[in-house]
């Protein structure tokens, strides 16, 4: 008797979500901090004036406006920790993607 049972591993997106749940802990507040010059470095090397955090999990998405670059980006990054990130969860890695195009929180 042949089985055709098929497992359904969902998206990428799913798997890394669970990967980064089962093995990634909550990042300290000191630790955060020190991931802030990752953020600080990706934005000083692009030549952008708007940035976008998007949440998945809510689809929904934060425009930052950043006109003046160089006098708000410390205010920014702030914001976006204490104001964006903190409130939707825990924060498990902020790092660079591979590609060096977007940062992964």
């Amino acid at each position: 008797m042949e089985s055709n049972s098929k497992i359904s591993l969902g998206t990428l997106y799913d798997i890394n979500k669970q990967l980064v749940k089962q093995n990634e802990i909550k990042l300290s507040k000191g630790i955060i901090n020190s991931k802030k010059q990752i953020i600080v470095d990706f934005m000083k090397k692009k030549k952008n004036n708007y940035y976008m955090l998007l949440c998945n999990e809510r689809k929904d998405y934060t425009v930052f406006n950043m006109l003046n670059k160089e006098k708000n980006i410390s205010k920014a990054i702030n914001i976006l920790i204490d104001e964006c990130l903190t409130n939707r969860g825990e924060i498990r890695g902020i790092d660079l993607t591979k590609d060096k195009n977007a940062i992964e929180i």
